[in-house]
């Protein structure tokens, strides 16, 4: 069946009731702010779209135009930036009139919400269309409440953010610590002010069960914090479960297995969360905006098994935590993180130079070492090439086939631990070569840096 023209007879266009005047729209607000108060229109009612008997459309246009007029339901929804929550900012007319606001909206609301409207003009219209203008006013109306909290710290100029470990967590007083305190905090900075730029450390707070090292860590996020993730950081329930996060805590690692530990290196530096919300029929790419902090108890063996993915850690011994002082000065330490960021553009990263002389000799003590390191010495100072099975037999003194995928995976490991790197198949053997690129151009072989961490 064709469509009639616009301009057919049989087809009259919609228009307003009243035609006297232009029809008013409330204007989106920074999202930096908090919900400005928005002007509205007593008379929105002569201003609704009416089909050609002069009856007002039940339809998507007049209730969005009702959200953004009416002084009842003007600026009372918003879309919260960090959770993706549609929230009540104030009391809701009807059936909601007498809830509390500043909370999530739910399906009482949105039924509420269509009785009012089909008592105000809008008869016959369904709750459907209502949840749809609900979801679209809330985006024109959205706020980042971290970036509102940021907006309204004002630093007293007292410094504090490169002494916090120290001052308020014990940890030793060193270049080490103000760096990687003053990093990570101005790394949760960035999160917010850009969300999905990179972030690859986390602060990990080394100390005994009972020093309430969590207690800190929810100190710092606030309504922000959680502990809660799924064991599988892999999937997308991971993604769902820090939504609305700024500081994520990471507990137990020192539990964590090697396979474990490579997840949480890959979850750590991903800069954005790709997934399906539930109910939802498209998939989102959100930026992310959070930052991780480790807890953990440690052992003497080490907890970092991953030489590679142990660059991605910072950990600090902690020995004393004032937990008063801290909730005290909690807001100061974000308004002078905050200001560093904005004002003077400070970085959250720290240089080579930095990294190779403080931070890898530290992360260096927290490595679990393989058994089978110190017999490799030797034999991996006076070559220049290996293969697994060569390793095997002349280290360990192994037979070929005994080597199985969890020795081969042992012995990858620790040539990569002394910087050793994979190359190609030997033209012969049709084995895999690793090489050490340090012997290849000429200088002495050992031991990288300090420890078996490489830059």
């Amino acid at each position: 069946m064709l469509r009639p023209k616009e301009d057919d007879a049989s087809c009259p266009k919609p228009r307003r009731r009243d035609q006297s005047g232009s029809a008013r729209a409330i204007v989106p607000q920074s999202a930096n702010d908090s919900l400005a108060t928005h002007s509205t229109d007593p008379r929105w009612k002569t201003r609704l779209f009416v089909n050609d008997k002069g009856k007002v459309l039940p339809n998507l246009i007049n209730v969005a135009f009702a959200f953004r007029n009416a002084p009842e339901l003007c600026g009372a929804i918003a879309l919260d930036q960090m959770s993706g929550n549609i929230m009540v900012r104030r009391p809701l007319p009807a059936i909601g009139a007498a809830r509390c606001a500043d909370r999530a909206i739910d399906d009482a609301d949105a039924i509420g919400l269509t009785e009012w409207l089909q008592g105000n003009e809008l008869v016959g219209v369904q709750i459907k269309t209502v949840q749809e203008a609900i979801t679209m006013i809330s985006r024109e109306n959205s706020f980042h409440p971290v970036r509102a909290y940021f907006n309204r710290l004002q630093w007293d100029g007292v410094p504090r953010v490169d002494g916090w470990l120290t001052n308020y967590l014990g940890a030793a007083n060193s270049a080490y610590t103000k760096a990687v305190g003053r990093f990570w905090l101005i790394s949760g900075v960035a999160r917010i002010e850009r969300p999905g730029c990179q972030v690859d450390h986390m602060l990990v707070l080394e100390g005994p069960q009972g020093l309430r090292k969590s207690t800190a860590s929810k100190i710092l996020g606030g309504e922000w914090f959680t502990d809660h993730l799924p064991d599988d950081l892999r999937g997308k329930d991971s993604s769902v479960a820090m939504k609305g996060s700024w500081i994520i805590e990471i507990a137990e690692m020192h539990a964590m297995t090697k396979s474990e530990s490579g997840s949480l290196k890959a979850f750590i530096t991903r800069t954005t969360e790709r997934y399906r919300p539930p109910y939802s029929r498209y998939i989102v790419e959100e930026p992310r905006q959070s930052i991780m902090i480790g807890t953990i108890n440690p052992t003497s063996g080490g907890y970092l098994r991953d030489a590679t993915g142990a660059r991605r850690f910072w950990p600090v011994k902690v020995t004393d935590i004032s937990i008063d002082d801290l909730r005290r000065d909690r807001d100061q330490l974000w308004a002078e993180a905050v200001a560093l960021f904005r004002s003077h553009g400070a970085k959250w990263w720290p240089d080579a130079e930095f990294e190779r002389r403080h931070i890898l000799p530290v992360q260096s003590d927290r490595y679990a070492f393989d058994a089978w390191e110190d017999k490799a010495a030797d034999f991996l100072e006076s070559r220049h090439s290996t293969t697994i099975l060569d390793f095997a037999c002349a280290v360990l003194n192994m037979e070929a086939a005994k080597v199985g995928r969890t020795e081969q995976n042992r012995i990858v490991d620790i040539l990569t631990n002394y910087g050793w790197v994979s190359g190609p198949k030997d033209t012969k053997t049709r084995r895999r070569l690793f090489t050490n690129p340090k012997m290849a151009k000429g200088r002495e072989v050992g031991h990288p840096l300090p420890s078996k961490l490489s830059v």
